[in-house]
């Protein structure tokens, strides 16, 4: 009977091998696509300022925890404090950044903008703290502003880390945020087809950019794989898996052995017990006294053997 226990056990542990074997290539794969095609970033851990041209605003490098990331600072110089960046990156392209900012009686209006021309005079930009704290998307052209989308159920903080993402492809814009701690949200939260591209520069600042408002940058990256659904890592490799799975027991399903090996499968996903075996009886020392005592107490009840 031991041996046969032993049995059970290897075929529980060979299984566990067999999926694990055939999962673990699926879940490598999901997990190492999150960083594929970035074409361009900066996360500012060489404490320098060398991929941007400054336009406005007192701008330096702040190190926190062994981590730096660009910060600008509250000052008296004028409204749409930005800087741009010297590399031009086109095509359709995703643009990843993680934000924050801080505001005296009001919500800084952080930014990340796109579609610059080299001078950062005109182009896109996504906020997260628009007419007090809600989403949108502006246009600058030439110092002349509009705000042709917003989203005020989209609402954020003051000091508090967010990562915006916006997605451009042609003149069709597509953004979201989310703060750091949160998985990201499926769906873009905002939206804008009309765009006219100025160039192809990023921007880093603000809206307004007024003297009581102070912005952090860091972790900006371009990618150029444009996502056709926007599902979470996670979720890929859940489904993956799942489907991967699904298809491997359908197959083995459809031939006669396959279904006679996994009905026989099933019992090893229930109790360990086992049938026991004739020649076996008497191994177990409560087994051969039960049998004695019935055989030198005949007739004998249940409740006698109890005892």
């Amino acid at each position: 009977m031991k041996k046969e226990l032993q049995r059970r056990v290897l075929k529980i542990l060979a299984a566990i091998f067999l999926i694990a074997t055939v999962l673990t290539p699926i879940i490598v794969i999901a997990q190492g696509s999150q960083d594929y095609g970035i074409i361009w970033s900066d996360d500012f851990e060489d404490g320098t300022l060398n991929n941007w041209n400054v336009v406005s605003g007192s701008w330096d490098i702040i190190t926190e925890g062994g981590n730096h990331f660009v910060h600008c600072n509250r000052t008296s110089t004028p409204e749409h404090r930005r800087m741009v960046s010297k590399d031009a990156i086109g095509g359709d392209v995703t643009i990843k950044a993680k934000v924050k900012g801080d505001a005296t009686n009001d919500v800084a209006d952080t930014s990340i903008g796109f579609y610059s021309n080299s001078e950062g005079s005109s182009y896109y930009f996504v906020c997260i703290g628009s007419n007090g704290d809600y989403l949108a998307i502006y246009k600058m052209e030439n110092g002349i502003q509009e705000r042709p989308v917003e989203n005020r159920n989209i609402k954020s903080e003051n000091n508090k880390w967010y990562y915006i993402k916006i997605k451009l492809e042609g003149d069709n814009i597509s953004a979201k945020r989310w703060e750091v701690d949160e998985i990201e949200p499926l769906a873009w939260q905002i939206s804008y087809d009309s765009a006219i591209q100025y160039g192809n520069h990023i921007i880093i600042g603000s809206v307004k950019g007024q003297h009581n408002e102070e912005y952090w940058f860091d972790e900006i990256s371009i990618n150029d794989k444009i996502e056709e659904q926007n599902i979470p890592i996670t979720e890929i490799v859940i489904v993956t898996s799942a489907a991967a799975g699904a298809a491997v027991l359908l197959g083995f399903l459809a031939t006669e052995w396959g279904r006679y090996k996994f009905l026989s499968f099933l019992p090893l996903l229930g109790p360990l017990y086992l049938r026991t075996v004739k020649e076996e009886v008497f191994d177990n020392q409560k087994r051969l006294c039960m049998y004695n005592h019935i055989a030198e107490n005949q007739p004998v009840v249940y409740t006698e053997i109890k005892k």
